[in-house]
């Protein structure tokens, strides 16, 4: 599974909204690419002519995505002992940058 797909999964695959359901699509469609960047996977999704609301789901969930694998996401990066981030639920930084 594309590492993005299975972040998304983990952290948005039981949400409302397009997001959620942009997880749980991509969870299940065998041809979105294993690897990429975001450009490689947005013109995977615009040549398979999504809706422009799916678009911009995969943009923000990105954005997420991205925030989440920079450095400056860890308490431990703010002097904590811990490398937990908030914004993966109690997940190690590391854990998810290793997807």
């Amino acid at each position: 599974m594309n590492p993005f797909v299975a972040w998304l999964v983990e952290h948005h695959g039981r949400a409302y909204g397009p997001v959620g359901v942009l997880a749980r699509d991509l969870r299940h469609w065998p041809l979105f690419p294993e690897s990429g960047g975001h450009k490689k996977l947005r013109n995977f999704l615009e040549s398979s002519a999504v809706d422009t609301s799916v678009l911009d789901a995969f943009d923000k969930a990105w954005a997420e995505w991205m925030t989440c694998l920079s450095p400056g996401c860890t308490a431990e990066a703010a002097g904590g002992s811990s490398s937990f981030c908030p914004a993966h639920g109690g997940r190690s930084h590391q854990a998810v940058r290793s997807w």
